[in-house]
């Protein structure tokens, strides 16, 4: 699929709203079809999805529209904006309210971590469950199981990479959060980290 085309029909799409095939093909001169294929493979991607109108006459005609997946492929400030106002707080409000914020953002994310892990779990489940949870909240997460008591979390990609370089307690809360998941017996060592520079964080881990 051409990639400016592609495009193209997206920022149609958001511009104009719910639109038919056809008058997509008539504003992009291109053919009925050409967009046709272009929608279908959207559809799949789940980038698009359709109404149909009813016509006084005929069939209904198809009214398609992005779906909230397609916002991918948009201009996104909410990094930037989160940033701003986390800096504004910490202005406004002093560095202990943000620790506070931090500590109760922690605190909630153990919760939610605890709900997922069986009790009686190994450290190798243990490890394997919490990567697993911060694959889905867009760490690019992986994991290694060298035996029972060694184990290693990767992450590549830094979701909160923005504020957490302004706000370094960002790192340790995430340090504090893994500790609680793993167990208090549980050394954990973060040997790379891409706030200091490097592709990725590594977290080395080892049941005392």
């Amino acid at each position: 699929m051409n990639i400016k085309t592609k495009q193209r029909i997206l920022d149609l799409l958001k511009m104009e709203g719910p639109t038919s095939q056809e008058s997509l093909a008539k504003e992009l001169e291109l053919s009925t079809m050409a967009v046709s294929k272009h929608l279908t493979e959207f559809q799949k991607q789940d980038l698009v999805t359709f109404d149909e109108e009813k016509q006084d006459r005929g069939r209904p005609v198809k009214k398609w529209k992005l779906t909230a997946k397609s916002q991918s492929y948009f201009p996104d400030n909410h990094p930037q904006l989160a940033n701003s106002i986390w800096q504004s707080a910490t202005e406004v409000f002093g560095q202990d309210a943000i620790e506070k914020i931090l500590s109760n953002h922690t605190q909630k994310k153990i919760s939610e971590y605890q709900e997922k892990i069986p009790d009686g779990s190994s450290l190798g489940e243990k490890v394997k469950i919490l990567s697993e949870l911060r694959e889905k909240e867009g760490y690019m997460s992986s994991y290694d199981i060298e035996d029972e008591n060694n184990c290693s979390l990767v992450e590549h990609n830094c979701p909160i990479c923005l504020i957490a370089s302004n706000c370094k307690e960002f790192c340790g809360s995430e340090v504090d959060l893994f500790q609680n998941i793993l167990g208090h017996d549980i050394k954990i060592t973060r040997e790379e980290s891409i706030l200091e520079g490097d592709h990725r964080c590594k977290y080395n881990i080892t049941k005392q």
